[in-house]
């Protein structure tokens, strides 16, 4: 990353916009056009979701966090992968999804999973729906996979005050 690129980004999470933009002028086209990129995600990110989804498990005794993770998190051949900017997309879900798992401060063996789902167009609901008609019916091979690996560590139960332990996108760029 070059020194102007970081200290672009320094200025702008200070909130010192003059600064940021003396630094932005000094990059290079494509630095600024992944800046530009950077900050159309999280800006899109910021937009009103479409729907959430919410899933609470249990670990298994012999069981942590890590080894829930590594089973939830969808597998290469699972995804396409997309990179946009400095960021890369395990693309699993058709429309834009970002998912928070957390751990319960009380008792980490309890696991929270917030999915958060945007749409921007009839097209996409139609594609989401379509999907998760297929994973209702069994229909959808990866889905299924997840659930079996995901069962051999947890179980599914009641809501507490959970710590975010990780946020990943899963779904296609904005």
């Amino acid at each position: 990353m070059s020194n102007h690129k970081q200290s672009f980004w320094k200025c702008f999470r200070a909130k010192d916009f003059n600064e940021a933009l003396t630094h932005f002028e000094q990059l290079e086209t494509p630095e600024k056009l992944q800046a530009l990129e950077a900050l159309y995600q999280q800006s899109e990110s910021h937009q009103k979701p479409f729907m959430v989804s919410v899933l609470r498990r249990n670990l298994h005794d012999d069981k942590s966090f890590d080894d829930f993770y590594q089973s939830w998190f969808p597998s290469d051949e699972m995804c396409n992968k997309i990179v946009s900017g400095d960021q890369i997309y395990q693309q699993h879900f058709p429309v834009p999804v970002r998912v928070i798992n957390g751990t319960n401060i009380n008792d980490p063996k309890e696991i929270i999973s917030i999915g958060v789902i945007w749409m921007s167009n009839k097209e996409e609901e139609a594609q989401l729906w379509e999907y998760l008609e297929k994973a209702k019916q069994g229909e959808d091979k990866n889905n299924e996979v997840r659930h079996d690996k995901i069962k051999n560590v947890a179980d599914g139960g009641l809501l507490g005050i959970f710590r975010v332990e990780t946020d990943d996108n899963l779904g296609s760029p904005f």
